[in-house]
């Protein structure tokens, strides 16, 4: 799989960062079942791209906690064997299949993000925190209050769904 990774630009020193590949949360093994010839047996299923961890200081001294992460999109991953161009499907079953595989390393990734949140909380519990970048998602990878930031523009052009959001710091 080609190395896919993300970029933060900030005008703020970035004192350090890290990427997050399957780190925190472990690639689940699967045997595609629809695969011509098939499998004989069970591959790691690894997110596409890593998230960015940046520890950014801002202008008041007080560090912020920048995740950035671009979710695996909705379109199906590719089964072997089992399309007969970049658009067209041999069976429902195995569209099926890749949407599935595609979801499994979506939320994966968002598990990622979740955990180093997670992580980032537990030691300090008043940490500044964003996360940002392309979510590929509905709300049904946020929490129900967050669908209150959404728009509802609409980019019949991909399968994105956009968040906005504004906050101000308080103190800055």
């Amino acid at each position: 799989m080609p190395q896919r990774n993300l970029i933060i630009l900030s005008r703020f020193e970035i004192l350090e960062h890290t990427q997050h590949l399957n780190a925190l949360v472990p690639a689940p093994s699967y045997r595609m079942v629809t695969a011509d010839p098939p499998e004989q047996s069970a591959a790691e299923i690894r997110w596409e791209r890593p998230l960015l961890h940046a520890q950014v200081r801002l202008s008041g001294g007080a560090v912020l906690h920048v995740i950035n992460l671009h979710l695996k999109s909705r379109i199906p991953t590719d089964i072997p064997g089992q399309k007969v161009n970049d658009f067209t499907w041999k069976s429902a079953s195995a569209w099926a299949e890749g949407a599935f595989i595609a979801m499994m390393r979506r939320v994966g990734q968002a598990l990622e993000a979740r955990r180093l949140v997670d992580q980032l909380f537990d030691a300090d519990e008043n940490a500044l925190i964003a996360v940002c970048g392309d979510l590929n998602a509905d709300s049904e990878l946020l929490h129900d209050e967050s669908i209150a930031f959404a728009t509802d523009e609409l980019h019949p052009e991909s399968d994105h769904s956009p968040v906005i959001a504004e906050f101000q710091m308080m103190g800055a």
